[in-house]
């Protein structure tokens, strides 16, 4: 039911915000609930976590480290591991060109290929469908396969 006047429900709101954090937070007891119901622990008596111990494990055996190798990174429970894949992007490395004639030196591939690009001219879409990104379109594509089929 709808509260007739809104500075009510404000308030209301308020209330069951302030006991929501408060029990997020843990234990309510007046002498440590704030007015914006945070639980409040003076720094002096805020229990001190000891270092974890560094581990990793090596053919199913745990070893323990003392430092960090390079390019690791450690987990909450103490254990090292290494990512296996970099933040950074990778460069492409070849134009669309050079993809293709991987494909036109096979016999095999260029086949599947020749399939591809006859397929899109009886469709008409060869122009539009490119290979790969950046790549040349499937209409060059097909002259290229003709090319090289021709000697």
């Amino acid at each position: 039911m709808p509260y007739k006047d809104k500075e009510t429900a404000r308030a209301k709101t308020a209330e069951r915000v302030r006991r929501h954090r408060a029990l997020q937070d843990g234990d309510v007891t007046p002498d440590n609930v704030t007015p914006l119901g945070k639980n409040v622990t003076p720094e002096e008596e805020k229990p001190v976590t000891p270092n974890k111990p560094l581990f990793w494990y090596r053919e199913g055996k745990k070893e323990m480290l003392d430092k960090v190798p390079a390019g690791y990174k450690v987990l909450s429970d103490g254990q090292v591991w290494k990512p296996q894949y970099s933040s950074k992007p990778v460069p492409v490395q070849e134009s669309g060109y050079i993809g293709v004639a991987k494909f036109l030196i096979d016999d095999e591939k260029r086949g599947k290929l020749r399939a591809v690009c006859d397929s899109l001219s009886v469709r008409k879409l060869g122009p539009h469908v490119s290979f790969g990104i950046g790549g040349p379109t499937m209409d060059i594509v097909s002259e290229m396969i003709d090319m090289v089929e021709a000697k």
